[in-house]
């Protein structure tokens, strides 16, 4: 209102000393605020992760004959089947041998004991 005013009786407008205080104070706040929201962010912004490329294995055709789904399902069912088939022995052959070294040790204890 004072500046149209002022327009009106064509003085310029000089503004205050307090009012340039005030509106430079407002400045610095505004800027140390935005400066300290800056370094923030900076600090609680995460990495971003750097991941390997994986290798991407082709689509198969969706038109393809239930035959051929059927036999592809089977033949993967077999191949799964094989390793769980290899793990079970494995198993096995190493609870066997698990066995026999008791089987041994204990030997061994009784045969020291007889000895000693």
């Amino acid at each position: 209102m004072v500046r149209f005013i002022s327009f009106l009786l064509g003085k310029p407008y000089e503004s205050c000393k307090g009012c340039e205080t005030l509106k430079y104070q407002l400045e610095l706040a505004n800027y140390e605020k935005k400066q300290l929201l800056d370094t923030i962010l900076n600090i609680v912004k995460p990495q971003p992760v750097i991941s390997t490329p994986v290798t991407t294995q082709p689509i198969h055709k969706v038109a393809s004959s239930w035959t051929k789904q059927r036999a592809a399902l089977e033949a993967e069912d077999r191949h799964r089947a094989q390793i769980e088939a290899k793990d079970k022995l494995s198993v096995e052959l190493k609870n066997r041998v698990d066995i026999l070294e008791e089987e041994l040790l204990g030997e061994e204890k009784g045969n020291a004991s007889e000895v000693g």
